[in-house]
């Protein structure tokens, strides 16, 4: 599974692709940061979720989350046009 998310990142639009792998792990590359480049977000970012949160090789736990909750939300509203 692969798509494209957008989150909020310093109050500015941050696009993400993201891909999970066969483990429950996430990949996300960044597209495209509309905000100020000396907060520019990290460009590629791997996490999983454990628990209620996310962890990852990047320490911005709502990034992660955001990430996480995009890719869900996107699901969901795939599966409720089927």
């Amino acid at each position: 599974m692969e798509c494209t998310v957008v989150v909020l990142y310093h109050g500015a639009l941050t696009y993400y692709t993201v891909s999970e792998t066969e483990n429950g792990t996430y990949e996300a590359g960044l597209l495209k940061y509309n905000g100020d480049q000396k907060q520019e977000p990290p460009h590629k970012v791997s996490f999983k979720k454990q628990g209620r949160h996310c962890s990852g090789d990047f320490n911005d736990q709502d990034l992660l989350d955001d990430i996480y909750l995009a890719i869900k939300t996107q699901q969901q509203k795939r599966r409720d046009k089927s």
